[in-house]
């Protein structure tokens, strides 16, 4: 040590705790890193010194000592900490109820992340704090995450000190049983075939058909008693014919969606044909009409489909929809559309007369007078179209009227 040494002392030995921190940053020397990271009276200068450590050993050393918590998580946090029982130990004892926030989650997760070791993670899982202010940052779940074993599931569905731990335990251990069941099934298709069209759980059916590929499989489910095993089914059949048949005839519309939906992706160019049209043309949920029209690549298939709607439809809420579609030169001048048009108004003019009469009879008149009111609005501008200005006039009206009440 030279003779200026001895009389200037390095920033790092500074009296002032922030110089002292910032000279830390720039240090490399493993020696005088752990010598501070041991002996400094600030823990923030510690805390800097053990960022830049690279020993272990060292970091082990000073984990098993540390009191003060932010330092304990700075050396859990190094990347040459890799000891599992020094992480395990460090999770444990930084897992403190009712102080826990979405940082603390970030850092627990990050240390979680290093332990590998199955059987400590469960015993965390088991034993650690729940903290009932922040649910979904207490300790056990985050471990119990990271649980494979079925065994040490098991235990933990027993044993755990978090009720809901244990739930989850028990709902993982079915889905990794049913997981070991299905990857079986798909090793004999014969064996897979007599389990879809026998077992009565329903669930793990629903499973084995999302991860099934082979159509003739498929096309033997789309009658299936189960509407969940059809919907999944509806999902993955390439064959246009199965799908319309599952279009027209399939008693669950969630299922007729799937199945419009399907044929779409499959032809989203040319999937309105007749064939199509024709089952359209009987549907009574506006939702599968509204998808057909979604999809549509150009306002004259829009037409065509409307059209076909207009002269085959009785139902109000679709030509609702219908008239949504098409433009007002196209409603007030084609033939099929302005028929279907005056019939829409004709309902609306009957469900405005329900409205006003609930309105004037019951306490509910704020609900109907609303009622009365949006439909009148609708009825006055639809007969303007049509150049009935009376009937307009007349609608204009009742909906002031209503707007008073």
């Amino acid at each position: 040590m030279g003779f200026l040494d001895k009389i200037i002392k390095p920033k790092y030995k500074h009296k002032d705790a922030w110089i002292r921190e910032e000279a830390v940053k720039t240090l490399t020397d493993q020696n005088i890193l752990e010598e501070i990271a041991e002996n400094d009276s600030n823990d923030h200068v510690r805390k800097e010194a053990i960022e830049r450590i690279t020993s272990e050993k060292k970091l082990i050393e000073l984990a098993k000592k540390e009191k003060t918590e932010y330092v304990l998580i700075t050396i859990s946090l190094n990347p040459y900490l890799t000891n599992q029982e020094i992480l395990a130990d460090i999770i444990k004892r930084i897992d403190k109820p009712y102080k826990l926030t979405v940082n603390d989650r970030d850092k627990r997760e990050y240390i979680l992340d290093k332990i590998t070791n199955q059987e400590l993670l469960a015993d965390i899982a088991k034993n650690a704090t729940f903290n009932y202010y922040n649910k979904e940052n207490h300790t056990s779940e985050l471990a119990f995450n990271r649980v494979e074993d079925i065994n040490l599931l098991e235990d933990i569905s027993e044993n755990a000190n978090d009720e809901e731990v244990k739930k989850y335990a028990i709902w993982k251990i079915k889905d990794l049983k049913d997981e070991n069941i299905v990857n079986k099934l798909f090793k004999d298709e014969e064996e897979l075939i007599k389990f879809l069209e026998n077992s009565d759980d329903d669930e793990l059916r629903s499973k084995v058909v999302k991860e099934v590929d082979n159509q003739e499989i498929l096309f033997k489910l789309s009658n299936d008693e189960n509407m969940w095993i059809r919907y999944d089914v509806a999902s993955k059949i390439n064959d246009k014919k199965v799908l319309e048949d599952m279009l027209k005839n399939d008693s669950d519309v969630l299922v007729r969606k799937e199945c419009l939906k399907r044929i779409i992706s499959l032809d989203n160019e040319n999937f309105l044909d007749d064939n199509i049209i024709e089952i359209l043309r009987n549907e009574k949920d506006s939702d599968i009409i509204d998808i057909a029209f979604d999809n549509l690549n150009s306002y004259n298939q829009t037409l065509i489909l409307a059209k076909d709607l207009a002269n085959n439809t009785d139902d109000f809420i679709i030509q609702e929809h219908v008239i949504e579609r098409v433009n007002d030169n196209d409603l007030i001048h084609d033939e099929d559309l302005i028929v279907m048009y005056e019939k829409y108004l004709s309902n609306l003019e009957s469900s405005v007369a329900i409205d006003i009469k609930n309105a004037e009879e019951t306490r509910d008149i704020i609900y109907y007078s609303k009622r009365v009111v949006e439909k009148s609005l609708i009825l006055n501008e639809g007969y303007q179209k049509l150049s009935n200005y009376t009937k307009s006039n007349e609608y204009d009206k009742i909906a002031k009227k209503y707007q008073k009440k």
